[in-house]
């Protein structure tokens, strides 16, 4: 009898196990943070362990800048060996760590408001439903230059299967050259300021012309009245 009891107890609590793990996973990821020690220091490790999964992440341009304020940079998550993934972490960090920029949200997906760095800067799943690879999201780069921006993605196809860790091959940089052409609207205006210096030297020197033809054209009047 007793034997049994604990029997079931035991099988409950394998159950309740079960339950906080599915739970865990669907509410987003545990972690802020694209480490693997962090992320298997999770409780009741629920992405699984870390692994090459065959996941990718694309960039929808060919280079590595991005344009404080600027326009946003698509990121499309691909697969070659599993075409479905279950949980994502996607952030872009600076050099001190910060979660900087801003997601678009999609629809099963939520913001991490409590990492380092701006609240609208990390992006994990709402729901451990099946999302298809193929899938793109929308960073917005920051308001401000925060120099070299790595982005991390964590990409998880389940517990069994585990998890992979990306990492962008290269940091990404303000385009210098958008920069240098903001800058050169100054040019215009620095020209646009000698051409009103000229023409208020031009109704100076009318003016000192007019003043002295002046006794001449009143005595010229004068001799013929």
């Amino acid at each position: 009898m007793r034997s049994t009891f604990y029997t079931g107890v035991l099988h409950i609590a394998t159950i309740l196990t079960f339950i906080a793990v599915a739970y865990a996973f669907s509410t987003g990821s545990g972690t802020c943070n694209a480490d693997q020690a962090i992320i298997g220091a999770v409780n009741n490790t629920p992405m699984g362990k870390e692994s090459n999964l065959g996941y990718s992440v694309a960039v929808a341009q060919d280079n590595h800048f991005y344009v404080p304020g600027g326009p946003a940079i698509q990121f499309t998550v691909s697969g070659s060996n599993i075409t479905t993934f279950k949980g994502i972490l996607f952030y872009g960090a600076d050099a001190n760590k910060n979660h900087v920029g801003q997601w678009t949200v999609p629809s099963d997906y939520k913001l991490m408001a409590n990492c380092q760095g701006d609240p609208q800067a990390t992006l994990t799943h709402s729901s451990a439903s099946l999302k298809s690879v193929g899938a793109t999201f929308q960073w917005n780069p920051p308001a401000t230059d925060r120099g070299p921006i790595t982005v991390y993605c964590v990409i998880c196809a389940s517990a069994q299967q585990g998890y992979q860790i990306i990492q962008s091959t290269q940091p990404f940089v303000v385009d210098a050259s958008k920069n240098a052409s903001t800058k050169s609207t100054g040019t215009p205006n620095s020209v646009h300021g000698s051409n009103a210096n000229s023409l208020r030297m031009s109704k100076f020197a009318f003016l000192m012309q007019f003043t002295l033809f002046v006794p001449i054209i009143v005595s010229v009047l004068i001799k013929y009245l």
